[in-house]
């Protein structure tokens, strides 16, 4: 990395400066620079990725090398038991599908950050949230009530009078048969559009074949949500067609663009679907709810850091300094040095005029 930085600073930034700090690692060194203490730093584009969601402020400056693979050591002696478990390790995750699945998880969100739609969304967090917060929190049974506010949010921007040409209406933007068939009455009542569009979700949930994992139903039943459960199927289909797997969202989720085009969607049972749409859908969702949590979880530090500072150095009043066994105040109204008119300037020192 420093050979990196050193070459563009021979080559293209001369002022370019550093300092390497062994005991900081990028999480606590991207805080400092959105706290202001550095004006810069250097970290993997995952993590910037993830900061970014919570803190669109961050911004990259420039690439300081290309992309490079994950790399494990183990210490050179003549057992390599150590080396040869790893291979063994990596081969089988890769060949039964769980290390596309851990991808998919922890780095399937996407990385085209748009920073006015985070600004919004964020901004909507602090605003709008929470006044709906409880319900969410109320109907979300089958999954996090930070993921059911994702939805809403994709679907409305939290709008209870929201309605989309189709006429789909409400904060979870159901259709009239949906809504009448989950037995609402109004679909611009919050606490019935979200409680309808929580039990519908479930039943989606509910109709996704059980050999998909547990940690990618959702987004198959969110898939199925935005477009269709007939159309989800579909999807998985076409994915066997094509030599994916049809219980990795990984691989279902690249065919769902296909569902929009004529040589594919013809030779499917249930036609032409906006797949595309579908797939930037559960995207958008997932991007709503990494920001979510993470400012969320931020909030509640800030929060408990305030609370330890306030116990440790607690307020107390002027009436309260008086009130105890040695009278603050009585004292000093008994010391020509200090003004004791003012409690706001109780602890300045005021100097004698010279006679």
């Amino acid at each position: 990395m420093v050979n990196d930085l050193q070459r563009l600073k021979e080559t293209k930034f001369p002022d370019l400066s550093w300092k390497v700090d062994d005991k900081k690692g990028s999480t606590t060194l991207l805080e400092e620079v959105i706290s202001g203490k550095l004006d810069y730093t250097i970290a993997d584009s995952v993590a910037i990725s993830l900061f970014q969601r919570v803190h669109p402020e961050l911004a990259v400056a420039l690439d300081v090398t290309d992309e490079q693979p994950v790399t494990w050591f183990s210490r050179l002696d003549d057992d390599n038991t150590l080396s040869a478990a790893l291979l063994d390790f990596f081969n089988s995750i890769n060949e039964d599908g769980s290390l596309a699945r851990i991808e998919e998880k922890y780095l399937g969100h996407g990385d085209d950050f748009d920073y006015v739609d985070t600004r919004s969304f964020l901004r909507a967090v602090d605003n709008v949230l929470p006044e709906l917060e409880p319900l969410f929190k109320k109907y979300a049974k089958e999954i996090d009530w930070r993921l059911l506010a994702a939805i809403s949010y994709q679907e409305s921007h939290w709008d209870p009078l929201a309605t989309s040409p189709t006429g789909v209406r409400g904060l979870m933007m159901l259709t009239k048969n949906t809504a009448q068939s989950l037995g609402l009455t109004d679909r611009t009542d919050a606490e019935q559009s979200i409680s309808g569009g929580a039990r519908y979700l479930e039943d989606m949930m509910a109709k996704v074949p059980e050999t998909v994992p547990e940690d990618e139903r959702i987004w198959f039943a969110l898939a199925a949500y935005n477009m269709g459960y007939a159309h989800m199927l579909d999807a998985r289909s076409l994915t066997v067609k094509t030599k994916g797997n049809p219980d990795s969202w990984t691989d279902v989720k690249q065919r769902l663009p296909l569902l929009s085009q004529k040589p594919y969607y013809s030779k499917l049972t249930y036609g032409y679907a906006r797949g595309h749409e579908a797939y930037a859908y559960v995207e958008n969702i997932r991007k709503y709810q990494i920001s979510l949590v993470g400012y969320l979880q931020e909030k509640e530090k800030q929060e408990a850091e305030a609370m330890k500072l306030a116990q440790n150095y607690p307020a107390v009043s002027p009436e309260e300094l008086n009130k105890a066994p040695f009278p603050l105040l009585s004292f000093l109204s008994q010391s020509s040095g200090y003004l004791t008119h003012s409690p706001s300037l109780l602890f300045t020192p005021q100097k004698k005029e010279e006679k």
